[in-house]
């Protein structure tokens, strides 16, 4: 059973689930919203009041995440390979790091 998570990991698995394109993330009404732009600076993707109580919960933002980026993808833009890693508390690291 993972932990929460905090913001600040729903905003760095935001930044590592879109690349190669930017994720931008805003706080708002204790929730969050994002938007994903590609290489031009054009919005691809937005997403908008998403409660803390969803970003908190790692497999329903692991499947937020995956509609973005399958909703991207339907656009026809390519976008580096990722799965939401498994968490076990809230920090955002991985159980078992990653072999590179």
């Amino acid at each position: 059973m993972s932990k929460p998570l905090s913001l600040e990991t729903a905003t760095r698995l935001i930044h590592e689930a879109f690349k190669p394109y930017s994720g931008h993330i805003q706080e708002e009404n204790g929730g969050l919203s994002f938007s994903v732009s590609d290489v031009q600076g054009k919005e691809v993707f937005a997403a908008s009041n998403i409660p803390s109580q969803e970003y908190s919960d790692a497999e329903r933002f692991a499947e937020r995440l995956q509609q973005a980026r399958a909703a991207i993808t339907d656009k026809g833009l390519r976008l580096e390979p990722w799965t939401m890693p498994c968490l076990t508390d809230g920090t955002g690291i991985p159980e078992t790091p990653p072999n590179y």
